[in-house]
């Protein structure tokens, strides 16, 4: 069971390398800064870290 699980992390991996390969310049902006955003709408806490937020992805 355990090595069928690594099989499957393995196998999630190789999809993810390819996808992120074939995508472009445009469509790798817009996947950080979704990313970005969605941590700065659920990772913030009620300490106000959020001067501590790197700045968003410049526009390509």
């Amino acid at each position: 069971m355990i090595h069928s699980a690594a099989d499957d992390v393995r196998f999630l991996l190789y999809i993810y390398h390819r996808m992120m390969a074939k995508l472009s310049e445009r469509s790798l902006w817009h996947l950080a800064v979704r990313s970005a955003l969605h941590c700065r709408c659920f990772c913030v806490n009620s300490n106000d870290d959020t001067a501590n937020w790197p700045s968003l992805p410049p526009i390509p």
